[in-house]
């Protein structure tokens, strides 16, 4: 099964950034909006489920105090001449990236530590831009609603791949704070 660590997000956020979503279409760029969102932690993959037990017990140990978030400005991966992903960007980050290294840490010698994390909410994934520049001056006007949000928990989430878009689970909810 397909695994993945998230913070969820309240439904208010969710219309937002559906609202940006609809903002960023474009006749210019080829692109799968995300049908869900959540702020990621640490993508798994593939795991055979008889780790689950195990990734539930090390994630029940983690702890940490609730923080506040604000949805940020909207950004790329790679970057605009080969955009592939379109998301959101959070503020404060230090907290999030504090959360994603004790995660990382309590599943130590599960799975690889991240190298590279940046705090991200995912608004689609693009396959085809036809005009770049066109498309990129799409993404700089489009203005993010700074909204902000509570993380209080985490989720383990199941993502099964579907022809219209990945379906999610919640396999454990982690709510532990200090």
């Amino acid at each position: 099964m397909r695994l993945f660590i998230s913070i969820p997000l309240s439904s208010e956020i969710n219309a937002c950034l559906k609202n940006l979503q609809s903002a960023i279409q474009s006749e210019h760029a080829k692109m799968n909006p995300a049908g869900s969102f959540h702020l990621t932690l640490k993508f798994l993959g593939e795991v055979d489920e008889g780790k689950l037990a195990s990734i539930k017990d090390r994630l029940s140990t983690v702890s940490f105090r609730p923080f506040k978030l604000m949805l940020d400005k909207i950004g790329v991966f790679s970057n605009y001449n080969f955009i592939r992903v379109i998301w959101v960007g959070v503020e404060p980050n230090e907290p999030v990236i504090e959360l994603q290294r004790r995660v990382d840490d309590a599943l130590s010698g599960l799975f690889p530590k991240d190298s590279r994390f940046h705090p991200h909410i995912t608004l689609a994934r693009v396959s085809f831009v036809k005009d770049k520049a066109q498309y990129r001056s799409i993404l700089e006007r489009a203005k993010v609603e700074k909204m902000a949000f509570s993380a209080n928990g985490f989720e383990l989430m199941k993502s099964t791949l579907a022809p219209n878009g990945p379906v999610y689970e919640t396999l454990g909810k982690f709510p532990k704070v200090l």
